[in-house]
């Protein structure tokens, strides 16, 4: 079975934060203090202290950072750094999802320690498997959610993924593009920063650029593995005007891949990211969750990578 994403803009985000407050406000409880857990909640915790000061409820609010270390589709750890006072009050805890539910389960009996009279939790999204269900939630989904504040983190976890699993560019296309819904700009976006870092090893590199080469339009831009720009006119010459599988398999002649069914046979490296020579080879629209079968055979990972492995911070998510 195919993994099921739900994508959020940020307007999509700041309505679904709308829909929290009013589900918070309707309890009759109000907090003393807010606690957003960073980085996750860091948004949704800006969004409900401008709709409290709307109403003019003036309470304070501090951000947790937390940070899960894992691999995709696993719980891991959560580690927890900053202080905070919160003897006697009542704490509304916030975040984006209710994943695995640790990172608010260890932040709750930590509020708790240091005092605080009660403690209710928050979230847009919670997932059937979580430890925590939240005192509020918006949606409950099993997708994987990307929400628009590690967009481009979520790119990068997916083309690690795949590259791992050995997946071509047209299965590459398919999950990105088809199911993740992300655009050509936002591939583009995406390249021009994965360039200048290391958060792509080489074969994940390759399957990048031929993503942009095959199918990374930008209005009449789209960049070639060299990085340069070339006009819509120069991409129907080379990769001509036909459906994606039909381009992907000249961009597969224009960077010398072969194949056998559809697997990759053959992966030579004209750009040297191998290191020379050659190599071998629904309330919310969108979002995250346990990966499923892999597209067209590609092998479904698990585990291994850092990246959607958390909650509250970088990766595959949890709460």
């Amino acid at each position: 079975m195919a993994r099921t994403y739900i994508k959020l803009s940020y307007e999509e985000a700041r309505d679904l934060s709308l829909a929290l407050y009013r589900r918070i406000r309707s309890s009759g409880w109000l907090p003393d203090v807010n606690v957003g857990i960073g980085r996750g909640g860091m948004f949704v915790l800006r969004s409900l202290q401008d709709f409290f000061a709307a109403e003019g409820v003036r309470a304070p609010y501090w951000l947790i950072p937390v940070e899960r270390y894992s691999g995709i589709g696993t719980a891991g750890s959560v580690r927890i750094s900053g202080e905070v006072d919160v003897a006697g009050m009542n704490v509304l805890l916030v975040d984006d999802v209710a994943d695995y539910g640790d990172s608010l389960a260890v932040v709750r009996e930590l509020l708790l320690s240091r005092g605080a009279s009660s403690v209710r939790t928050a979230t847009l999204h919670l997932k059937p498997w979580s430890k925590v269900i939240p005192d509020y939630y918006v949606s409950r989904t099993d997708a994987w959610i990307i929400y628009p504040w590690e967009l481009y983190e979520t790119i990068a976890a997916i083309i690690r993924e795949l590259a791992a699993a050995g997946a071509t560019v047209d299965e590459a296309y398919g999950e990105l593009v088809s199911r993740a819904h992300v655009t050509p700009q936002e591939l583009a976006n995406f390249s021009e920063m994965a360039r200048r870092g290391g958060s792509l090893d080489a074969r994940s590199r390759l399957i990048l650029e031929g993503l942009l080469s095959a199918y990374g339009r930008a209005g009449n831009v789209m960049c070639t593995p060299a990085g340069s720009a070339v006009s819509h006119a120069q991409n129907s010459q080379d990769l001509g005007s036909g459906p994606p599988q039909g381009r992907a398999a000249r961009q597969d002649r224009r960077l010398g891949i072969q194949r056998q069914g559809s697997g990759l046979h053959k992966l030579p490296d004209p750009e040297g990211w191998l290191g020379g020579g050659a190599g071998d080879r629904q309330e919310g629209r969108i979002a995250r969750g346990p990966l499923g079968a892999a597209p067209q055979g590609a092998r479904a990972l698990l585990g291994g990578g850092q990246g959607h492995g958390k909650e509250g911070s970088q990766g595959a998510r949890g709460a």
